[in-house]
């Protein structure tokens, strides 16, 4: 069975979607499910958007938990939050915690006032540097989420490079590599043209440097999004002579 590891519920503010809608969805596609609600601390532009009741984010979770459905969340890293980080990703019993850059130098880097007077490769470089920073300081990391996240909202017209940040991207790949930290291929982007050539060259680069492991992700906010591509996501993780994993109980599993 094939898993979707990244979806965002009712608890989530930008969510379209209850927690049954999605299991629902799930349980009609033949595949397994981990909702992933958002946590921000922090967040620049709406404080308390992404903050939510964990006790009873994980009763409601429990009613339907599963060996196909799991519990996991997000937690937006930002190189100060590291204690709150810690703590948080401990304060219940996750089968997943996935971790990601939402904010760069403590600004959203949705809000596209972020790249003003910035060049594509100054705006990877800070993207990078900030992502680094946290993997080296936060410990509570199961897979590092959506790597182009920026990608889908800067202001370029095109999308990541390796070239553009070309030490930085390994750094980065060398500290996942190290730690077996996955990468997840998000598949919010891989409808559209020319991605999955786009992100085969980063994530090639990865594979270059040790590392081993991938998780896929819709990303999904609304019942439509669940397992999009999901499948083709597998595959290609497979072309690319990776290993397709998800977690329980905090632990990697294979994928048969």
């Amino acid at each position: 069975m094939i898993f979707d590891t990244h979806m965002h519920c009712q608890r989530s503010c930008d969510s379209k979607m209850t927690l049954t809608q999605a299991v629902a969805r799930a349980k009609d596609l033949g595949i397994g499910m981990c909702v992933t609600e958002h946590w921000d601390y922090d967040y620049p532009t709406y404080p308390q958007a992404f903050h939510f009741d964990i006790k009873e984010y994980v009763k409601d979770a429990e009613k339907v938990r599963s060996d196909k459905v799991l519990l996991g969340i997000e937690i937006g890293m930002m190189p100060h939050l590291v204690e709150k980080n810690t703590k948080l990703a401990k304060s219940a019993n996750f089968d997943y915690v996935l971790c990601s850059i939402h904010c760069v130098n403590r600004k959203d880097i949705y809000d596209k006032k972020f790249y003003t007077g910035m060049t594509k490769q100054q705006a990877t470089e800070a993207y990078l540097k900030d992502m680094l920073t946290c993997l080296k300081s936060h410990t509570e990391i199961d897979a590092l989420a959506h790597l182009d996240y920026i990608a889908r909202y800067w202001v370029y017209g095109t999308g990541l490079d390796w070239y553009d940040a070309p030490d930085l991207w390994d750094e980065v790949f060398k500290v996942l590599a190290e730690r077996e930290i996955p990468l997840e291929l998000n598949t919010r982007r891989l409808p559209q043209k020319g991605v999955a050539e786009e992100l085969k060259k980063i994530y090639r680069r990865y594979k270059e440097l040790g590392g081993k492991y991938m998780t896929t992700g819709s990303d999904a906010h609304n019942t439509d999004a669940v397992g999009l591509k999901i499948k083709e996501a597998t595959e290609l993780i497979r072309d690319w002579d990776m290993v397709p994993v998800y977690f329980k109980r905090r632990q990697m599993q294979l994928l048969s």
